[in-house]
């Protein structure tokens, strides 16, 4: 499905590394880590090939507010009420409006993500789903794991995974364990 309008970005430093967010209009539509600008540009337009992609200078005030959760200074309960643009299948969008209930510092596995919407034999499809994701902290797969409690993928990094995962932990303050 195309929208209309284009896509603005604005990147961010953070301790994970660069952040671009993408907008359309008022509404989050990608949040992506890497190592370079140039490769998460190429990253948006591969995901909105029929939108003009422009640079924006404001990331309408939540650009602050994921950097203070990815560098460990606010809470990500702060990000819930972000205004996303959740452009999926149907299902894909039924897991990942479920992913935004799990709690911070909380963590399921991908067979919960699957029951949770109703769909307790679809662990896979739940999984490729997670996989799919293209807004990053605000749609939160970073908070599922494997059934053997390893921490598995995650599309930005394993090490980022972990390190989301140890800081909502820390917030929290329990204890960090059981993650492989």
């Amino acid at each position: 499905m195309t929208r209309a309008g284009p896509v603005t970005y604005s990147f961010l430093k953070t301790k994970l590394g660069t952040v671009l967010i993408g907008f359309r209009g008022r509404k989050v539509v990608f949040v992506s880590f890497g190592d370079s600008k140039r490769m998460l540009i190429s990253q948006l337009k591969e995901t909105f090939p029929a939108s003009g992609i422009e640079p924006s200078r404001s990331t309408s005030g939540i650009g602050s507010r994921v950097r203070s959760v990815i560098n460990g200074a606010r809470s990500p309960t702060i990000l819930i009420r972000a205004n996303l643009d959740l452009n999926g299948t149907p299902f894909q969008r039924s897991v990942w409006r479920y992913l935004r209930t799990i709690p911070s510092g909380s963590t399921v596995s991908y067979g919960e993500v699957a029951a949770g919407i109703g769909r307790p034999r679809a662990i896979r499809a739940a999984a490729s789903a997670c996989g799919k994701n293209k807004i990053a902290i605000l749609v939160p797969c970073h908070r599922v794991i494997c059934s053997n409690g390893r921490v598995g993928h995650y599309r930005w990094g394993s090490w980022r995974k972990r390190s989301l995962l140890q800081s909502e932990r820390l917030k929290r303050t329990t204890p960090l364990s059981g993650l492989r």
